[in-house]
């Protein structure tokens, strides 16, 4: 989705992402390169890694938490 630089647009942006809270998508920050949206923060989102779908690798990391912005966050659903 195509945001408008107000504060209209990016509170728009915001209210999707918290729809959007308890499910998984491809995540290139995620070392399985999976991860679940955990929260959604004035600034940031919070993310859960969760297993890859094709791959085992960095299996050990399933479970921790990393942060992304707002607008990286929401290119994960929705792409660029």
């Amino acid at each position: 989705m195509l945001y408008l630089s107000s504060n209209k647009g990016y509170m728009m942006m915001k209210n999707e992402l918290m729809k959007l809270v308890g499910q998984e998508a491809s995540v290139n920050q995620s070392p399985t390169l999976r991860a679940k949206l955990v929260a959604v923060h004035s600034t940031f989102c919070t993310w859960e890694v969760v297993s890859g779908m094709y791959s085992k690798r960095n299996e050990d990391k399933v479970g921790n938490k990393f942060s992304l912005s707002h607008n990286i966050s929401e290119n994960c659903f929705y792409g660029v």
